[in-house]
């Protein structure tokens, strides 16, 4: 493999040709001659690949009109909205059209690269230059999974932070109260009176409106007020007939206290 820049080939075929990205090119500016470059370079190879924002160069070139691309998550909506024929990709890391390579931030281009390798030399090939490079052959989901938790603040606790990785790595696995606690050794969070195990039974609702209360006696001496008329069946649809229902249907009685009042 034999690395040049695009005046050293001019007029001479060439295999694959890598534009890599620059902020300028987000922002539509592009140096003079790059879009005429890119174009004529293009013509004559095997294939086109960019890095990052370089895929705004190959857009801004007429190179994907009605393709498929990504380039970084950071850019995808401007370069969808620039470029409207063109469908971007905004999880992806790297997106092959035809003879057409893009990829995400530049870290995803060494991904792109071993595809590249892949499938020019074989997986045998790629695989030992990824253990060299002490990367992932093939890493698995797409670039949000990363991007998000680089915009998350980092936690100052250790665990804390082993955990994050933890998630983030592997979204799909047991990621529960009591999983997280046994893998950071530490005792999982409970609502106060009830354990881990043994959740505490919800209190049912009460409402003061809806007690009974016994009449007011009349005379000096207190008398005990007969029971609460059985309510009728078109009452059970009444939340508060029910929960009266309910009180005196319970086998526990709890003594009632009466109070006297003297004239």
């Amino acid at each position: 493999m034999v690395d040049a820049a695009a005046p050293e080939v001019a007029g001479r075929p060439v295999d694959t040709v890598l534009v890599p990205g620059a902020e300028e090119l987000t922002q539509g500016r592009f140096p003079p001659g790059l879009l005429d470059a890119v174009r004529s370079l293009a013509s004559r190879s095997r294939r086109v690949a960019s890095v990052c924002a370089g895929a705004f160069a190959l857009a801004g070139a007429g190179l994907l009109d009605g393709r498929r691309a990504t380039t970084h998550w950071r850019h995808t909506a401007t370069l969808a909205a620039r470029h409207p024929t063109l469908t971007v990709d905004p999880d992806a890391l790297y997106v092959r059209d035809g003879a057409l390579f893009t990829s995400a931030g530049v870290s995803a281009g060494i991904d792109l690269a071993l595809a590249l390798v892949e499938a020019d030399e074989g997986p045998d090939l790629a695989r030992e230059v990824a253990r060299d490079l002490v990367v992932f052959m093939q890493r698995p989901g797409g670039q949000s999974q990363f991007s998000v938790p680089a915009r998350t603040p980092r936690p100052r606790h250790d665990a804390l932070r082993a955990l994050l990785d933890a998630i983030a790595a592997d979204p799909a696995a047991d990621h529960s109260n009591t999983a997280l606690a046994a893998r950071a050794g530490l005792s999982p969070v409970t609502s106060p009176g009830s354990s881990a195990s043994t959740p505490a039974p919800p209190r049912p609702a009460t409402s003061r409106r809806c007690a009974w209360r016994p009449p007011r006696p009349s005379s000096r001496t207190a008398r005990r007020p007969p029971p609460p008329p059985a309510a009728p069946a078109s009452a059970a649809t009444s939340p508060c007939a029910a929960s009266s229902s309910a009180a005196w249907a319970s086998p526990l009685r709890l003594p009632l206290r009466f109070r006297t009042t003297t004239r």
